[in-house]
């Protein structure tokens, strides 16, 4: 995903101005990276509260 919006914002948005296109694709890897550890911590957060369940329900 930023090496595509490398590509389309370099002509598109920033009219060949490849620094700017540059920052844009950091700042969708970052939107992307972001994205990743929330997901990863709303996984872990289920695998928890079933893990509990299972335990109460042993007990």
């Amino acid at each position: 995903m930023p090496i595509g919006s490398y590509f389309m914002s370099v002509n598109l948005l920033f009219g060949g101005n490849a620094t700017y296109a540059g920052g844009f694709a950091a700042f969708i890897a970052n939107v992307v990276l972001i994205g990743y550890v929330i997901v990863a911590f709303n996984d872990d957060k289920s695998e928890r509260e079933a893990d509990e369940a299972e335990l109460k329900k042993s007990r």
